[in-house]
């Protein structure tokens, strides 16, 4: 067994004991905190949303577009249809369309599949479209599920 010199224990004392005394102050210190320097206050939560398609209620009325039809949305990469949805957030000109419920709408189609090389991260997915307006009676079919909305109708 090996004999632990006495400058060794002076050492370990001298780590030790300032710990243990920040520790116990630190303990007294919140134990005597008073009662108003942590108020029963409500925090409030926010929500954030994100549409996961939209236009500009411009573009809406140029296009003849209501909330809720159906429009075909096209790239040179392909194509999707998907429900309009009208967001006053949006300036003319700028669509949204999220990519992370492709069970919903494709979007991917739309957009490249490159990646950054060095991380290997999706590319910044942003795409030239065409929004159309959909037929009546193209719409009454997308509606009575012969053609599922969200689907890719021709692609690349």
């Amino acid at each position: 067994m090996r004999h632990r010199s006495w400058m060794t224990e002076q050492r370990r004392a001298a780590l030790g004991m300032p710990i243990l005394v920040l520790l116990i102050a630190g303990w007294i210190a919140w134990r005597d905190i008073p009662k108003e320097a942590e108020p029963d206050v409500r925090i409030p939560i926010i929500f954030v949303r994100l549409t996961h398609q939209g236009i500009s209620p411009e573009d809406a009325e140029r296009l003849i577009l209501e909330e809720g039809e159906i429009a075909r949305i096209s790239s040179r990469r392909g194509a999707v249809e998907a429900p309009v949805h009208i967001d006053p957030s949006l300036r003319p000109g700028l669509a949204f369309m999220t990519l992370h419920f492709p069970d919903q709408v494709d979007t991917n189609v739309l957009t490249i599949d490159a990646t950054d090389p060095k991380s290997g991260t999706a590319e910044f997915k942003a795409a030239a479209i065409r929004v159309e307006k959909i037929e009546p009676a193209e719409q009454e079919e997308i509606a009575a599920g012969k053609v599922p909305a969200g689907t890719l109708v021709r692609g690349s």
